[in-house]
Order: structure tokens, then sequence, then C-alpha cells
């Protein structure tokens, strides 16, 4: 299933494998790459633990336990693996999302080692005590261990990059979405289905102009401080016009950085009195809803 996913694109898909407690059961759990923290990176340096990842949420697991009802589904036992792959991709779209870049050497590795599982060679990352079998006396890799993950991380996020990022998670919820670049004027970001609406304000932590002195540098904290109080002046303006019959989500995004979570902790307590909310977007694009 993972191989017919990364036929489709979604090269960034990995999978982490073991075996269970009992030692009876195979385990496998797949999740983008740059998830997977870096001291775990198939580099034989440490542990492959099968909770070991940045966002647990964002990992679909199974274990041999759970026979043909793959990932816990009751409508998958006798899918094919192109049959599975489908059914992922509705079922786990923000780890598709993050998982939509080409990475070769991987997926050689990965079509390789299928070919040994088809075998029952199955690859094996961690035993019943999560002790690592990567660059032990024993080799558990017949097809020689995965390259090294190709991890996409952006170090600074740009007014662009906030946008894209929070666009893609409105669309995998169902919205469709209307968003503007900084060379644009207007709403950045508004996501619409049904009876629901979101009008969406984004700010970054640099210049997404490269004839800027700040870009790829990340503003001051006077800039941040102008950046969020910019945000709240159109997302009020927003919340005074706002007439639709729709149920409306007022928001502002920004990169979670230090310094924009201790200004927007000093005014939360007034920005969800009047039912703002604020959308954080973590350095592999992956989105949160302050509570």
């Amino acid at each position: 299933m993972v191989l017919e996913l990364h036929k489709l694109g979604y090269q960034g898909l990995r999978i982490v494998t073991g075996i269970s407690g009992s030692g009876f059961y195979w385990r496998c759990a797949v999740t983008y790459a740059s998830n997977i923290d870096e001291n775990y990176n198939y580099t034989g340096k440490g542990n492959y633990k099968f909770n070991k990842f940045l966002n647990n949420k964002l990992v679909a697991r199974y274990s041999s336990a759970q026979d043909n009802r793959y990932f816990g589904w009751k409508d998958a036992s006798e899918d094919n693996a192109r049959q599975l792959a489908v059914k992922f991709k509705k079922r786990f779209p923000e780890i598709l999302t993050r998982s939509k870049f080409k990475d070769h050497k991987y997926t050689g590795w990965l079509a390789e080692t299928i070919g040994y599982a088809e075998k029952e060679d199955f690859p094996i990352f961690y035993d019943s005590n999560e002790q690592s079998y990567v660059g032990g006396s024993v080799t558990y890799f017949s097809a020689g261990l995965p390259p090294k993950q190709k991890i996409i991380i952006k170090k600074l996020m740009n007014e662009n990059d906030v946008v894209q990022a929070v666009s893609e998670y409105l669309i995998q919820q169902g919205f469709k979405v209307k968003s503007a670049t900084t060379q644009q004027t207007g709403i950045d970001i508004q996501g619409i289905k049904s009876n629901e609406q979101w009008i969406i304000e984004a700010k970054g932590e640099t210049s997404s102009e490269k004839s800027s002195k700040r870009y790829g540098k990340i503003m001051t904290k006077s800039q941040h401080y102008s950046q969020v109080s910019t945000c709240m002046f159109k997302i009020m303006q927003e919340l005074k016009k706002s007439s639709s019959n729709k149920k409306t989500n007022l928001g502002m995004a920004f990169p979670k950085n230090k310094i924009f979570l201790e200004l927007v902790d000093s005014i939360y307590p007034s920005i969800k009195k009047v039912g703002i909310k604020v959308l954080w977007v973590n350095k592999d694009s992956t989105i949160e809803i302050k509570k």
C-alpha cells in the first residue's frame, strides 16, 4: 500500500516497523518523513521506538494481530494494495499532504524491501524491548538500511508559506479555499463549505520579498508586534462587516515561534472573548488551533 502511494507522488511516506512485546506480532507505523525524530533517523545511532514520533496524532499504526483489519478498519479485509491506498488517502489526508514530494532513493529501497517482505522477510527496526536492530551485529534488513531521510522543513516561514499551509489544512477539512499572496489585496484565506466558512488573516516571520533586507532573516520583536497588530486590525474589520448566514470562523495565522507565542498569549483572553481563533503553523506545516 505504501509503495502504491509512493507511485502517486507521496514519496515522503515512511514506515517504522518492529515486533511486539510478546514477540509474536509484526508492527508497522506509517507517517511522513519530518514526523520522525531526527535522532531516530535510520543512522544506527538510536532505537526505533514504535511511538517515537514528533506528532503521534499523525501516525497510522498496524499490527499483524489485527490480521486483515488494516489500521483497525472493518471494511478493507479483501482490499488489495491499491484499494488500501485509496482508503488511506481519504482517511489520513494530513499525513499525505506532508508526504507530497519526490524521494526516489527511499522509494527504490521500499520497493526492494517489499520484494523481500513478499517472501516473509520483514524489515524490523526494533525488538520486543524496543532495542534497535539498526547497525547491530544481526542484520534485519535484507535490502540494506534505508537511505537517510529526505526531510523538508522550512527554517523560516514568510506570509505566503503560512497561507499555503493553512489553505492545505482547510482543503483537507473539506473547504473550498480562495487565497491571496502578498502581491494581492483582500482576505488572505477564505474557506467555504455548506453552512460554514473561515476568514483568516496570515502573517509570516520573515519577508517574502527577495529585495527586502529582512528576506531570509527573522523579523525583530517590534516587527512581530506590527504583524500581530495589523492582523488584528484587519480581522476586526471583517468581524464588524460579517453578515453571512453561514457559521463564520474568524482567525489569525502565524508561524509558531517564541515571539509570536508571547505576543498572542498576552492578548489571547481578549481575542477569545470576541471569538477570534489563532492558528499556529508548525515548522513541518502542520496546523494547531489554539484553545
